[in-house]
């Protein structure tokens, strides 16, 4: 998918079910979340009425990220919740992509990082291949710094030449990692891919609700 270009033009987008979803997940990228907020209004109003579960996963779970991304954790429990029944419901397995990330983050947040490791041992499940860069960011959150640039180390070769939507968890999980751990390899293999990043607006991995100020500091 076209990063920059998900970012930088929403027009075509706005005011249908399937954009209106996207449209939270791009104001989340740029870490406007008041207009994340109007962006999930609008999509639950487009989406309800016409019962569109698969759509209304994403949405639900974009809204979950966004009250993590305010620290509301007790909001941000409660959406997810709906955005997981609504996963089950639509048989959609790809919403997991953005539902799992989240109830990982969350689970982190509270300290439970057994529990967010088998979110994550499901998720890879479901989906059927490896969700190593969240699998990375799991391990940060719980003090495994180690065993996180261990890992990440080992997928520098996985890392893209540009950014793209697909492989910005990669990005800001290997980046993330060297931030933590002073890693250099991991620092210097990212450093071209973050500053990019920077460059085009973006803020926030929109399925871990940290911002890349917080996980990434910048000099």
């Amino acid at each position: 998918a076209d990063l920059e270009g998900l970012v930088g033009s929403e027009m075509c987008i706005r005011d249908s079910t399937w954009g209106a979803g996207r449209r939270i997940l791009t104001r989340l990228m740029v870490d406007d979340l008041p207009g994340a907020d109007r962006a999930v209004q609008r999509a639950l109003d487009l989406q309800i009425p016409l019962r569109l579960w698969s759509e209304l996963a994403l949405t639900r779970s974009l809204e979950a990220a966004a009250a993590a991304a305010r620290g509301d954790l007790d909001r941000a429990e409660s959406v997810i919740e709906e955005a997981e029944g609504l996963v089950i419901r639509s048989g959609y397995g790809a919403s997991r992509l953005t539902a799992s990330p989240v109830r990982a983050f969350l689970a982190g947040a509270r300290g439970d990082h057994d529990r967010a490791r088998r979110t994550i041992d499901q998720m890879e499940t479901t989906i059927g291949r490896s969700a190593w860069p969240y699998r990375i960011l799991v391990e940060l959150a719980a003090g495994q710094g180690d065993a996180a640039a261990d890992l990440a180390a080992s997928r520098l070769s996985r890392l893209p030449r540009q950014p793209s939507f697909n492989r910005l968890p990669a990005i800001v999980a290997v980046a993330a990692c060297g931030a933590a751990t002073g890693r250099q390899d991991l620092v210097r293999a990212t450093a071209p891919l973050v500053t990019w990043l920077d460059e085009h607006g973006v803020r926030r991995l929109a399925a871990w609700p940290r911002s890349l100020a917080e996980s990434i500091p910048r000099p």
